[in-house]
């Protein structure tokens, strides 16, 4: 898992201050581990004893419509200019070509990180705890929703230590709460 993160986070790896490798440790520690083995021993325990999931989860319709369909890019419509832009048809299609190819390769780059934690995840998972591999379709949308919270979990923690990293604070500011430390970084 450290190695994904600082191939998907290189300044990460810069990182030697003892507050800031705290945190970083602090997120490897707790993602994958204690909560999300948790959902799964009970996920698998109900799956041992017959349970209908669907009991414990009256959403599961909308998190496989959510989890279980493939994500599309956003785009900007070739067609249709947006009214506080003065350009001509012609130069707005060649625009939102640009953005659109922009915002496909952003998109593109974000499901490969997201993609390599989720098989980086369901290896070790698979290879440790074998129970996972018999789930029902719908419980296996419960995993799924379970990776996906990890992924976000994993994600924005370490976005916000890339920030932080970038952003040059002292190591002190990373126990500010967060009120104190969103106007420490508009203060910067």
């Amino acid at each position: 898992m450290r190695s994904l993160m600082y191939r998907q986070y290189p300044i990460l790896k810069t990182e030697i201050r003892p507050l800031i490798m705290k945190f970083i440790d602090s997120i490897l520690n707790v993602t994958g581990t204690v909560i999300f083995l948790m959902k799964m021993y009970s996920l698998v325990y109900r799956h041992k004893s017959g349970a209908n999931v669907r009991d414990f989860y009256p959403d599961l319709d909308k998190w496989a419509e959510f989890y279980c369909n493939p994500p599309k890019p956003s785009t900007v419509n070739e067609n249709d200019p947006p009214t506080h832009w003065q350009l001509s048809d012609t130069e707005w299609k060649t625009t939102a070509k640009t953005e659109n190819a922009r915002l496909s390769g952003f998109f593109q780059r974000e499901q490969n990180r997201k993609s390599d934690f989720i098989n980086l995840l369901q290896q070790i998972y698979s290879r440790h705890y074998p129970e996972l591999l018999n789930l029902s379709s719908d419980e296996s949308v419960i995993f799924t929703a379970a990776m996906n919270h990890e992924y976000d979990f994993f994600k924005s923690h370490c976005e916000y230590i890339e920030e932080f990293i970038k952003s040059g604070f002292p190591e002190e500011y990373i126990d500010l709460p967060d009120k104190d430390y969103l106007e420490q970084k508009h203060a910067g």
